[in-house]
């Protein structure tokens, strides 16, 4: 299991902070390496949305969202947060970032 949202960093500090936060879970996120990343791209994982933080996993990008991709829609929205302070209320900020994201959603009718 790994996390659809992630926020990726290289700052442990971050990682309590936000990991520790129950709106973490709640959106299906969490704070990880771009080592762990990477791991999760070696595996197959899909995520829904990835946040660099502070510019932590840059060399990931062509790995979390290839340009020229079959489905374009489909593609793993990749955004760039940069946050010096470790608060609850950036930890907040993540959150409401990601809630407002809309959603890749594919929809299949059929006629009749």
């Amino acid at each position: 299991m790994y996390p659809l949202k992630p926020v990726i960093t290289d700052d442990p500090t971050w990682k309590s902070v936000y990991d520790d936060d129950p709106e973490s879970v709640n959106l299906t996120s969490a704070c990880i390496s771009p080592r762990e990343a990477k791991g999760l791209l070696a595996e197959g994982a899909i995520f829904e949305t990835v946040v660099l933080l502070n510019d932590a996993g840059e060399d990931l990008v062509e790995q979390i969202a290839p340009k020229g991709a079959e489905h374009p829609d489909l593609v793993t929205r990749v955004e760039r947060l940069c946050l010096a302070d470790r608060s609850p209320e950036s930890v907040a900020f993540i959150h409401d970032y990601l809630k407002d994201q809309p959603m890749n959603c594919v929809f299949f009718g059929t006629g009749g």
